[in-house]
């Protein structure tokens, strides 16, 4: 099976599973959209098991604590690079990339915010790393650098109660409305990509008979990092290759009206032509997309209703954070006065 149609299928049973599954209020703890608030995804943090100043040759240990605050599970890995003063030793917990001793990448999978469990998942890994011998000449020390990656694939899901009215242009006589067709907003559903605005409309088919409803809806990165069309395959720091640069800022949306069977048929709103390899996902630019999904047409003699939109987002997410330390000279004396004799 196709790994398209593979993601469609699960998404189709999620959200038939949500629809027929409501969370009742004698459940402790968030409801099922309480959780869903925030832009947080993965935190990375650089735990304090470094030094502030290393001596040369002597080995350290490296902690990252992992923490998914977010709504949606997340699998991925984490890279981790030295520069050339520091380099990684053997571990079991973690693979040497490329046969390179600066750089070790190691999986994780966290779980997110769920109604059992509201805070999320997170834990700890260790990388065991030392410093190179005679890496500083003729001072007291010099500074170094850690680089940490994460990869991993992540996703929103929001669900907005939207007004469906086939006559919203045409007048009508003193006719009473079920509801008022008006665009939504959000400002956060658990994850770094937002689903920012839906704005719904009609289109009328040619014998004018009937309409086909459609939601124009935005969303914007509000993360720090950079999202991505994920690959499971994908190797966590190939990204910015040449070849794979086409993936960055590219997402994907699903939507579905609670009153259809399948989903929307959801593309972007403008197809620019450098697109056309991956016409299917929505590009971010300067960190924004609007995308376009269409329900099948309905009479135009049907009274308006309000129906849950079912929106999700699915994507990878890369970010980055860094720490220093000092790398101390133990040979500073006998440089210095192997210098004055030269």
């Amino acid at each position: 099976m196709k790994p398209h149609i593979t993601i469609m299928l699960i998404f189709i049973f999620l959200l038939t599973t949500a629809i027929s599954c409501p969370v009742t209020k004698k459940q402790k703890g968030p409801s099922f959209t309480e959780f869903r608030t925030g832009t947080g995804a993965m935190e990375l943090e650089f735990m304090d098991t470094i030094p502030e100043s290393i001596p040369e040759g002597q080995p350290f240990q490296i902690g990252i604590h992992l923490s998914n605050v977010g709504a949606s599970n997340a699998l991925g890995q984490i890279l981790l690079k030295t520069d050339t003063k520091a380099k990684f030793q053997p571990g079991t917990s973690y693979d040497f990339v490329n046969d390179n001793d600066h750089a070790v990448r190691a999986p994780f999978e966290l779980m997110g915010k769920s109604v059992d469990n509201p805070v999320g998942e997170e834990t700890i890994k260790f990388f065991n790393a030392q410093i190179e011998d005679n890496v500083v000449y003729l001072s007291e020390y010099e500074e170094s650098e850690i680089k940490a990656t994460l990869c991993y694939n992540y996703g929103t899901y929001a669900v907005m109660d939207v007004c469906v009215d086939p006559k919203q242009y045409i007048k009508t006589r003193l006719e009473q409305k079920a509801c008022e067709v008006k665009e939504i907003t959000s400002s956060g559903q658990g994850g770094p990509i937002v689903i920012t605005k839906v704005i719904p409309s009609y289109r009328f088919k040619v014998n004018e008979d009937e309409v086909t409803p459609t939601f124009e809806i935005t969303i914007e990165n509000d993360g720090e990092g950079t999202p991505y069309w994920w690959n499971p395959e994908q190797e966590c720091g190939a990204i910015f290759d040449t070849e794979e640069k086409k993936v960055l800022n590219r997402v994907k949306v699903f939507a579905k009206l609670s009153t259809e069977t399948n989903t929307l048929d959801c593309h972007p709103k403008t197809l620019y032509v450098a697109d056309k390899e991956l016409k299917e996902l929505a590009v971010l630019r300067d960190g924004i997309a609007e995308v376009i999904c269409e329900a099948p047409p309905i009479p135009v003699e049907k009274a308006a209703y309000v129906t849950p939109l079912f929106v999700h987002t699915l994507y990878g997410y890369m970010q980055e954070e860094s720490t220093t330390f000092k790398i101390l000279n133990t040979n500073q004396e006998e440089e210095e006065r192997a210098a004055e004799k030269t």
